[in-house]
C-alpha cells in the first residue's frame, strides 16, 4: 500500500499555509511542501507571500521555497527536479507530507507523470519566436497542431510564453519518456471562498504586504538586478508597484490595481482546479480547526 500525501490547493488567499501548518500541529511530525512558482525565489518573501512563521509547529519542516537565486529560470522541470528528492526523502522515513499551493501544473507534475515537461528549451526558437505577435503565435501553433490549440483555455491562448512552450513541445525531436508509477497516493482537497470573500481577503493581504515593506522589496531587488530579465519580475504586484514608484500611480491607485491583477490571478486559478476531478472541495462553511482534525487523522492512519 503506497503512502498517502496530503495536496491543498485552491486559489491566492484561499488560506491553504495555515490549514496545512494546523495539520501539522496535531501531528508528531510533519513536512509541508510550499508548491508556488514564485515562493521558489529567494527574493521577495513579503511580496510573494511566504506566509511561514517565525515558530513552526513542533516536528515541522516547511520546503520549496527559497531554492532559486533572482537569475535562475524556474520551469515545471527544473522545480520538480528539486523537489521531487525532498519528497522521496519524506516518504522513505515515513515522515508525514502535505503539499500545499496555487500553481496547479507544478502540483500535477509533482504529483503524476507529465513526462513532456523534460523536453528542454530551444533558446534558438524562443529567440526566433520572441519577434512573432500574440496573433503570429497563434496562426503558429495552430499550423503545428490544430487539435492541440483548440484544447487550450483563454488564458493559455493569449499568453505569449506558454503559446512559445507550446509550440516548442511540438517541434522538439525528443519524445516524453515512458510514465513511471506515482510516488504514493495523492489526496487532494481545494478550499474555496465566495467571490465577495475571496476579494475582500485579498485586499486585506495586498494592504498588508504593502505595510510589511512590499514596495521596499521591488525597489531593492530591482536596482540590484536591472539587468537581469527574471521571471521574478512578473510576479504579481510587481508591475503595479513599479508604477507606483515611478510617480504614475497614488498609493490608493496602486492597492486597486495590485488586488485586481490578484482576483485575477485567483478566477484562472479556480478554472484550471475545477477541472481537476480528484478534488474533493471544502467551501468556508467548514469549520478549519475540524476540516484540520479530520485531516490529520487521515494521515496518522497510514502509521
Amino acid at each position: 500500500m503506497k503512502p498517502k500525501v496530503l495536496v491543498i490547493v485552491g486559489p491566492t488567499a484561499s488560506g491553504k499555509t495555515s490549514l496545512a501548518l494546523k495539520v501539522a500541529s496535531l501531528l508528531p511530525r510533519c513536512s509541508i511542501i510550499s508548491v508556488d512558482a514564485r515562493q521558489a525565489y529567494k527574493e521577495l518573501s513579503i511580496l510573494t507571500g511566504k506566509d511561514i512563521p517565525k515558530r513552526l509547529p513542533k516536528g515541522t519542516n516547511i520546503y520549496g521555497s527559497d531554492l532559486l537565486d533572482t537569475g535562475e529560470e524556474v520551469n515545471i522541470a527544473s522545480f520538480v527536479k528539486k523537489v521531487k528528492p525532498i519528497i522521496k526523502d519524506n516518504l522513505a522515513n515515513g515522515t508525514p507530507l502535505i503539499l500545499v499551493g496555487g500553481s496547479g501544473l507544478y502540483i500535477k507534475a509533482l504529483t503524476s507523470d507529465l513526462s513532456d515537461i523534460y523536453i528542454p528549451p530551444d533558446q534558438e526558437l524562443r529567440d526566433k519566436l520572441s519577434h512573432f505577435s500574440l496573433d503570429g503565435l497563434q496562426r503558429e501553433l495552430k499550423k503545428i497542431n490544430a487539435q492541440l490549440f483548440d484544447q487550450l483555455n483563454n488564458s493559455d491562448r493569449n499568453n505569449p510564453r506558454r503559446l512559445i512552450r507550446h509550440i516548442e513541445k511540438c517541434l522538439s525531436s525528443k519524445k516524453p519518456s515512458t510514465p513511471t508509477p506515482p510516488l504514493a497516493q495523492f489526496n487532494w482537497i481545494g478550499l474555496n471562498l465566495s467571490k465577495a470573500t475571496q476579494k475582500k481577503l485579498i485586499e486585506k493581504r495586498v494592504r498588508e504586504r504593502i505595510k510589511q515593506g512590499a514596495v521596499q522589496e521591488v525597489k531593492a531587488i530591482r536596482k540590484a538586478y536591472s539587468k537581469t530579465k527574471s521571471p521574478l519580475f512578473t510576479s504579481l504586484g510587481v508591475k503595479e508597484i513599479t508604477s507606483y514608484l515611478n510617480g504614475d500611480i497614488t498609493q490608493t491607485k496602486l492597492v486597486s490595481l495590485w488586488t485586481q491583477s490578484e482576483v485575477g490571478y485567483a478566477r484562472r486559478q479556480n478554472v484550471w482546479f475545477k477541472k481537476q476531478a480528484s478534488i474533493i472541495w471544502y467551501d468556508e462553511s467548514k469549520d478549519r480547526e475540524v476540516l484540520a482534525q479530520e485531516l490529520a487523522r487521515d494521515l496518522k492512519k497510514q502509521k
